[in-house]
């Protein structure tokens, strides 16, 4: 299986996404469930982008809500009032289309200054790796397994870690859940995780959703999820 989803991601090497109060504006500005219902058609839920070993390693909703759509944050006069953005997004269809039109007028109303920069399938593909963005919108590479996503996208070592964070905290989490075969120890890891990506706004997903891989000869054939 494929999550098929919508990325929000920031590039938080350079100003002024180097700074945790300027990512969490930016999301505290944004209403996902709004995107999920307009864009996606309700046919979707919010996550961080990697496979679940159980439902109990998904986003606790009475906490990552309270990231989002807050005025104290959103609406507060810091550095951030009319501060420049760009928003690229790739040209894959409609719903992406929708989904960041939506994103840049919630992130409006807080006071920043977005634009819209619709690209090709193949100049995504090499931002994605490249990380050569301010904020990146749009679907992100198939996995199948947790820590396939886990240790190459979140980790600061990671080959796909795009975002170019440094964190020491997260990266001891990530391996310390990568090597706990005890599920219910890993569980209040990942959750632990999810805390420390809300927090520092790294990137997170407002819609996600699981599409199968299939193949004309395979029917309905579809990829085993594995740990």
């Amino acid at each position: 299986r494929d999550r098929h989803s919508f990325p929000n991601r920031r590039s938080s090497d350079l100003p002024p996404l180097d700074s945790k109060d300027t990512r969490r504006h930016i999301m505290a500005s944004i209403d996902p469930s709004s995107i999920i219902n307009e864009a996606w058609n309700g046919e979707g839920f919010f996550s961080f982008g990697f496979p679940w070993a159980t439902q109990a390693w998904s986003p606790n909703p009475e906490l990552w809500q309270k990231y989002f759509l807050d005025p104290a944050v959103s609406t507060s006069k810091i550095k951030d009032q009319n501060l420049s953005l760009t928003i690229t997004v790739g040209d894959f269809n409609s719903r992406y289309k929708t989904s960041v039109e939506l994103i840049s007028e919630q992130i409006t109303k807080s006071g920043l200054n977005p634009t819209i920069n619709y690209v090709n399938r193949r100049t995504y593909a090499n931002l994605w790796q490249t990380g050569d963005f301010e904020v990146l919108a749009g679907p992100t590479f198939p996995q199948s397994t947790p820590n396939g996503y886990l240790l190459p996208v979140l980790h600061s070592n990671g080959q796909w870690n795009t975002t170019k964070h440094k964190d020491a905290v997260l990266d001891s989490l990530l391996e310390k859940q990568a090597t706990e075969y005890d599920i219910a120890t890993r569980t209040e890891i990942i959750q632990i995780i999810n805390s420390h990506l809300l927090e520092h706004a790294y990137r997170f997903m407002p819609i996600t959703n699981i599409e199968r891989w299939t193949w004309p000869e395979i029917r309905r054939a579809s990829c085993r999820e594995r740990l």
